[in-house]
Order: C-alpha cells, then structure tokens, then sequence
C-alpha cells in the first residue's frame, strides 16, 4: 500500500512539473513573430514601422508593462496595434485614458478590445464600404483609398502635412459619434478618427493593418499611409519617446489580475509560489514517516583516561616524526590550568621555573616527597625537549601526568 502511495504521489509531482513546462513552453513559442508586434518581421509584423522611426532618430521604447503601469511624465505617444495576446481589460482601458487626458497623444489601431471602445466611445459601422476602389487598382483587393477630409474647423492640420489618401481596409470602419472629429471617411463609412481628452488626444485608425509591414510595402508608392504615421510621431515639439505597446502581445512580465489565460497565470509572479507550495507537500507527503538511514544508538559519554587518548592520538602524530607533540600539548594544558586553579600570574613565575611551581605546589597539596616529584616533572621537561618517545613511554608519562591531574585537583 505504500509503494503505491509513492507512485501516486511521485507522478502527481511529475505531472505538475510537465504542465508547467509545456504552458510555459506554448506560452513563448514563437513569441518573436506575434501579429502587430514591434518584435515581427513577417507580413503581419510591425518592424518594419519600428526600425523607421529609429532610423529618423526618433527615441522609441517597447512598452511591456500593464497599462495601468504607464509613464507619469507628459507629452508621451503611445501606439497601441491590436493586441494579440493578451486582452485589455477595463481597469487598464481606463488607465490609459486618464493617461491621454493628463497631456500625451495615443495612436489607436485597435477595433476588437471592447474595453477601448467603451472607454473612448468608438462605435464600429454595422458594415465597411464593400466596393472596389475607383481611386486607383493597384492597391490590395481587399483595401480602399480614402482621401483625407476632416471635418470643417480641424485645426490640427499638421497631421495632415502632405497627406492626401490613406489606404486602409474597406471592411472595418467607424460610425460617427458625437465627441469624434472625422478625418477621413468614404460614404458614411470613417477610418480616421481624431478625440480631444483633456490636454491629450487620440487619433483612432479603424484598420491595425494600416502599420504592418506587408501593408506599409504594398502602399507605400500608392498612398501616404507611412507619412502620415510619421507626422502623428512629430506632432510634439520638444524631442520625448514614442512607446510602442508590447506588454499585450505577449512581453513582459504577466500579473495575476491582467492574466487572461492560465498559461499567462502560470507565468505570473505568484503562480510559481503555488507550483513550489503543491510540490513542497507532495514531497513531505512523500517522505511522512519514512527513515532515510538505519538506526543508530544515542551518543554515550566516554569513560577514556588521558593515556587512552594520548595513545590513540601518538599514530597519527607518529606519521609527522612528532610524538611529542601530543604530549606536550596536555602538558601545557596541565601547567595553564595549574596557575589557573592557584590564581598565580606570569609575573609570579618568573623567578622559576613553571617545573619548580609545580613540585612546590605538590609537595604541600599532595603530601608527597620533594625527590619524587622533581624526578617526575624532570622526566616531564626532557620528554618535551625531544622527539624519540616511544608509544610505551608517551603512555607511561602520560598516565603519570592524569595521575598528578588527579591529585592536584585539576
């Protein structure tokens, strides 16, 4: 029962780690050629737009924030192309007007994200202009030249300046509405569109196609489409950056409350947490109540003498030819405590020797003779003056130095 408690949670572990993998996976796949990114070269791309603009020394910066993340500085542009990847929510919808209405221009091609035609009031028309072109037949089948006619008392001619006719899609267009100045339309039908907000404005193009690549190749000797996105740049005098809008095609960073799909969740700054908490308890449960070694038994206290310990210690010493060394360390140690115990400073010392302190001491503490204890500490000084000790002396004296331990209370 329990190895199968094991598989079960080892492949549930598994599993979790490869959908994470294959969402993240499927969510950067061909990120590079996303429809109306700055990033794409493909037809459907707008790098072709974006190299220009840096080529006439335009300072332009690919936004890949929320929009509700936007600049606070004024006098900016942003061009917002339909996104692909990523929805515009209410909240950033409205972000970014009260962006526009502070003092900045938006460039809008963007006639699917319901968010922005609330929040700006764009009504699209129930139908485009269906009929062939008669201005010229050699634009794209599917598109119309419109011929640029603002409204009477346009006073932003500069939009305008050597603008005569945008090629644009005959099967998207704008209805009129009431707060809008009409740039240019065909019919009933509008496909420029021009909003005064505040200190801001919004210039809204009914087809996001207008600025691909494809489209800016096919037109470029049959209309004014490049020039006129080039004029709507200029518009300001003094130099600021044109930010071209990334974030919703599928860059940058994806917050949990902008996140439209679960892979963009996964890829959120919070879904990792989640993911590393499910695989933490997998693994405790994992390991509930197993033993990762044999057992073993509680550490006791050992009963060894200073000689067990001098002994076992003079091999390895013995390799360096330092036997000595062994000893000479406990005697040492048995000499600091000595003055240590009886309070004795250096100073006290320096008369005699520490060998003469010792047998003084000794003779009044231990009750012993004054010979035998100089013969002891005499063989205690010359075992620290040379290095042929053999293992049966090292143990001898050594025992005899934990006896005087003993006996000095040490």
């Amino acid at each position: 029962m329990a190895k199968i408690k094991d598989i079960l949670i080892v492949t549930s572990a598994a599993a979790v780690l490869i959908i994470a993998g294959v969402l993240f996976l499927a969510h950067i796949t061909d990120r590079g050629n996303q429809p109306y990114s700055s990033h794409g070269s493909d037809p459907k791309g707008v790098k072709a737009f974006y190299l220009l603009l840096e080529t006439f020394e335009l300072e332009v910066v690919r936004w890949e924030q929320p929009l509700t993340r936007l600049p606070e500085e004024i006098g900016k542009v942003m061009i917002l192309v339909e996104p692909t990847k990523r929805g515009i929510h209410p909240h950033e919808a409205a972000s970014l007007r009260g962006w526009v209405e502070q003092g900045n221009r938006l460039l809008l091609l963007s006639t699917a994200q319901e968010a922005l035609k609330d929040e700006f009031n764009l009504r699209m028309a129930s139908s485009g202009n269906h009929g062939k072109s008669t201005l010229n037949s050699e634009v794209p089948s599917n598109s119309t030249l419109v011929k640029i006619s603002p409204d009477p008392g346009y006073r932003k001619p500069h939009l305008f300046d050597k603008v005569e006719l945008l090629a644009l899609k005959r099967t998207r267009a704008f209805a009129q509405t009431g707060d809008a100045t009409s740039l240019a339309a065909k019919g009933q039908d509008i496909y420029l569109l021009h909003q005064s907000l505040g200190e801001g404005e919004v210039i809204s193009v009914a087809d996001p196609n207008m600025i691909t690549n494809q489209s800016l190749e096919r037109t470029l000797d049959k209309s004014d489409n490049l020039i006129f996105l080039l004029n709507v740049m200029e518009a300001f005098d003094e130099p600021r950056p044109t930010y071209i809008n990334e974030y919703h095609h599928g860059f940058g960073m994806e917050r949990p409350l902008d996140s439209t799909s679960l892979g963009g969740w996964v890829l959120s700054y919070q879904a990792w947490p989640v993911f590393q908490l499910v695989l933490f308890t997998l693994v405790m449960l994992l390991t509930l109540g197993k033993r990762f070694s044999s057992p073993r038994a509680l550490p006791t206290s050992s009963n060894r003498t200073l000689e067990n310990l001098v002994a076992s210690t003079a091999a390895v010493y013995h390799q360096a030819d330092a036997r000595q060394l062994a000893f000479r360390i406990l005697y040492q140690g048995f000499m600091r405590s000595l003055l240590n115990k009886y309070r004795l400073s250096s100073k006290a010392t320096l008369s005699f020797s520490r060998e003469e302190l010792a047998v003084q001491l000794g003779e009044r503490i231990t009750g012993k003779k004054r010979e035998k204890l100089e013969e002891d500490f005499y063989q205690f000084s010359k075992a620290l003056q040379g290095n042929h000790l053999s293992k049966k002396e090292l143990q001898m004296l050594s025992a005899r130095l934990d006896h005087y331990r003993k006996e000095f209370q040490l």
